[in-house]
């Protein structure tokens, strides 16, 4: 749920934007990121070049040939960074379309995302090079020499698949701007 302290400047930032002329597009039920996907997705298949701006790892899973994460750095990596496929799989170790994957098994604090009790990023990033997907990874638990992991990955499957969809965005949201 949004913090209050956001929730209160909702309205000027509305005003604003509707002053400005620029077009709005919400749907109850839906994350921002399931819109911002939507639109990535459809700039995308018509030949446009897409950048998002955010520091949300998350948008990693739809950086493509034409679509840029535009990351305005924080504390821990200052300056802003431009994604390209080849740059998320150097930074994560596994290219955009394991993203889900990877965020599925390690979780995401940002986003209170569980993941897997016991696995790390370097582990979730073995696991998926050796197994090829969180299923996999479960699937295979049994054959885990990390201890912790393979005690996760079976005590935590439920926890694991649902960690999995609370990342993966949506990108069929149907919209119409305000």
């Amino acid at each position: 749920e949004m913090p209050v302290e956001m929730q209160s400047q909702l309205p000027h930032l509305w005003e604003i934007l509707e002053r400005m002329r620029i077009p709005v597009f919400q749907k109850d039920g839906f994350e921002a990121d399931d819109i911002i996907g939507t639109l990535a997705s459809d700039a995308e298949r018509q030949g446009f070049s897409t950048y998002i701006v955010s520091g949300d790892k998350d948008f990693m899973q739809l950086v493509s040939d034409k679509t840029f994460l535009y990351s305005p750095g924080s504390k821990k990596n200052p300056g802003p960074v431009v994604y390209t496929s080849k740059m998320v799989e150097k930074r994560w170790g596994v290219g955009p379309d394991k993203i889900i994957d990877l965020l599925g098994l390690m979780g995401d604090s940002s986003d209170n995302v569980p993941g897997v009790a016991g696995v790390g990023e370097k582990t979730a990033v073995k696991l998926i090079k050796e197994y090829g997907s969180l299923e996999g990874a479960l699937h295979n638990a049994e054959k885990v020499a990390n201890k912790r992991a393979r005690n996760g990955l079976i005590e935590g499957a439920a926890n694991a698949k649902m960690s999995k969809e609370l990342v993966t965005i949506l990108l069929n949201v149907e919209l119409e701007s305000t």
